[in-house]
């Protein structure tokens, strides 16, 4: 497996609970969603109704300084309002 094997890190980050409404609003079938670019984003709703939202992937082996600054121009691209 010698150069195989690459590091990769990400993140998770969940809002605070949305109320079902909202989160139906934003994903009516409840189900996990994910996109197909190289560095992709993912987002489902918790069962308390937040929006978990992960991405931010780099391949570095470095972790995130600050994952929420990072993940949030992609939130608020995918669910402007």
């Amino acid at each position: 497996m010698k150069g195989m094997i690459i590091p990769a890190c990400g993140g998770n980050v969940v809002t605070k609970p949305l109320g079902d409404e909202v989160a139906s609003q934003i994903n009516p079938k409840d189900l996990a969603v994910y996109d197909c670019r190289f560095v992709l984003d993912y987002y489902r709703l918790t069962a308390d109704k937040r929006l978990m939202f992960g991405g931010g992937a780099n391949y570095s082996g470095r972790e995130s300084r600050d994952i929420r600054a990072e993940l949030r121009p992609g939130i608020e691209k995918t669910f402007p309002a």
